[in-house]
């Protein structure tokens, strides 16, 4: 016996037939009772009678102004196209056609001309057998020349797909799919069976895909081909495209973070396009001339990849790692280099506010390097070139090795350095505004000015000069000078521009040379300057004195009574 809830239902579905029947048959006598075109409303409908026969005509399809229906006004069911102008009896056999679907030129439908049903695509100048086998397909449906339709081929029912080229089943489970849709080449359906049924989704992975906000996150991309297709929105995050060819693919606020790029033709245009750039991998791809101004490219992989003359304007490259990345000619302007992994050469180094650049490995800047404010650079690395360096107001630290001025240029400015500075035979370290500061000894030959110098002052190369303008030594530090001759060219000399304070010690000593006792060394020239204060304390040699006028000289009555001496020594040799 059956349960009441089921004689209910099928009460309810003969009702719901009878009352479809009746309604279907007052509409077919409205439209008989219709001349063949007549004005409806307004004017702007035009309706006419495309089948204008005694036969059953149903399941009509439309694609632009062509119309497609099953009828059978030569017997048997056949498939109808109505052009706008003509009637064209598509299947025109005498098995059963059903289930019309139309796009463009392009008709398919079910029918069993060959004993069971297939699926039969008319292009507009022939008919073929899509399915071709001998189990049952049925449901077509087509976008453009692809096709899908549930079919048994493989047993169970299965979603089957013919792409113009070839048959595909795109389902291939033991489940049961049926009620498939296709829009371009992407394919949906029903799977399972009473009472749970999921929705599958098939999306075409290739040229002219229509992907828009479609989750491939974490997807094996590779090698495949994207050309123009539409991945606006889509999440790629850690997706692999490596090789993956993007001619003209849209990635208008697509979702790139840790995708893998590598080998891809990716273009600047679409990096600038995506929603998130952060940590790409774009190792060893040529990304010449590429314009990635403003781009977030943090955490990314730019390993050997080529960016010659690639403007890089105020791009994040925080934590990304540039080893081997070849940057010959790329603008780095504003560029955040925060902990990023430096390649071996660079045509400029920015350090921006906030940015903790460190240079660990070789590295040749062959332009400038410029240290902002709240910008700290770290150099550990003891092989470190560039043309110059513009201070201003960050920080550099180099106490490992310290800065040689031979090899990274001069040093302009405001702002702090830690570790020596060696100056080589002619650097110059030039403070402006409020001045630079350096917390290190500085060595060598050349000019400081507006600085403030925290360190011992190593003048000369044996021997040497160095120019103090507007310059403050502090007390702990020590300023040494040697004397090996009488020739200025043999002693080390200060040379003061505008107000120096000297402090701190003055050592003075005479490297491997005699002096006789009416010599005198001028170490320090005050010819363009003033010491505004003195050192505070001074080490000579024994009978030496250096006094405020720079002058190294042996006091006038200490000179009188060592040459008295000398005299009466001699006369006592003569005696004898």
């Amino acid at each position: 016996m059956q349960p009441s809830w089921m004689r209910d239902w099928i009460d309810l579905m003969t009702t719901f037939r009878l009352n479809v029947a009746a309604g279907l048959a007052a509409a077919l006598v409205l439209l008989a009772a219709l001349p063949s075109s007549a004005g409806i409303g307004d004017g702007r409908h035009l309706v006419r009678n495309l089948s204008n026969n005694g036969a059953s005509n149903s399941s009509p399809q439309i694609s632009g102004s062509s119309v497609v229906w099953d009828g059978n006004a030569d017997g048997n069911s056949d498939i109808y196209l109505h052009d706008g102008t003509s009637l064209t009896n598509l299947s025109d056999n005498a098995a059963n056609n059903s289930f019309p679907r139309i796009d463009g030129s392009n008709v398919v439908w079910r029918g069993n001309a060959d004993g069971n049903y297939d699926i039969y695509l008319h292009d507009g100048t022939g008919l073929t057998n899509l399915s071709n086998n001998a189990a049952n397909n049925n449901y077509p449906q087509i976008s453009g020349s692809s096709v899908v339709w549930t079919g048994a081929a493989d047993g169970n029912y299965d979603i089957y797909m013919h792409d113009g080229t070839g048959v595909t089943n795109l389902s291939n489970n033991a489940a049961n799919n049926s009620y498939p849709q296709i829009s371009g080449s992407n394919v949906v359906w029903k799977t399972g069976s009473y009472p749970n049924y999921d929705i599958y989704a098939a999306y075409w992975l290739g040229p002219d895909a229509v992907l828009n906000n479609v989750d491939l996150a974490g997807e094996d991309l590779s090698d495949l081909d994207f050309s123009n297709a539409d991945m606006t929105d889509v999440n790629l995050t850690g997706a692999d495209l490596s090789n993956a060819i993007l001619t003209g693919t849209t990635l208008t606020g697509t979702t790139l973070t840790s995708a893998t790029l590598t080998g891809s033709n990716i273009s600047a245009a679409q990096l600038g396009e995506a929603a998130s750039v952060t940590g790409v991998n774009v190792t060893g791809n040529d990304m010449t001339g590429f314009d990635l101004s403003n781009l977030n490219l943090s955490s990314a992989t730019l390993t050997n990849a080529t960016l010659t003359n690639a403007t890089l304007t105020n791009v994040n490259l925080t934590n990304a790692n540039l080893t081997n990345t070849n940057l010959s000619g790329a603008a780095l302007t504003g560029v955040n280099l925060h902990q990023t992994l430096l390649p071996s050469a660079l045509p400029s180094l920015p350090v921006t506010n906030g940015a903790v650049v460190t240079v660990a490995n070789n590295l040749d800047v062959s332009g400038s390097v410029q240290v902002d404010t709240g910008g700290n650079l770290s150099v550990t690395s003891d092989s470190f070139t560039a043309a110059d360096i513009n201070m201003q107001g960050g920080t550099i630290q180099a106490a490992i090795f310290g800065l040689d001025l031979d090899e990274i240029g001069d040093v302009s400015g405001h702002g702090r350095l830690f570790g020596d500075v060696e100056l080589g035979t002619d650097g110059v370290i030039a403070g402006s505004g409020a001045g630079l500061t350096l917390y290190g000894d500085v060595s060598g030959s050349g000019t400081l000015s507006g600085t403030t110098v925290f360190g011992n002052l190593n003048i000369g190369n044996s021997a040497g000069a160095i120019t103090l303008e507007d310059v403050t030594l502090s007390a702990s530090g020590t300023t040494t000078f040697e004397v090996a001759g009488t020739d200025p060219n043999q002693f080390d000399q200060l040379m003061l521009v505008g107000s120096v304070a000297l402090d701190g010690t003055a050592q003075i000593t005479f490297d491997s040379f005699t002096p006789d006792l009416l010599d005198t060394f001028q170490l320090i020239d005050l010819t363009n300057g003033t010491a505004s204060s003195w050192f505070s304390s001074v080490v000579a040699p024994e009978g030496w004195t250096f006094s405020s006028s720079g002058m190294l000289a042996i006091p006038e009555p200490a000179t009188l009574s060592l040459l008295a001496v000398g005299m009466l020594m001699a006369c006592r040799r003569r005696r004898r």
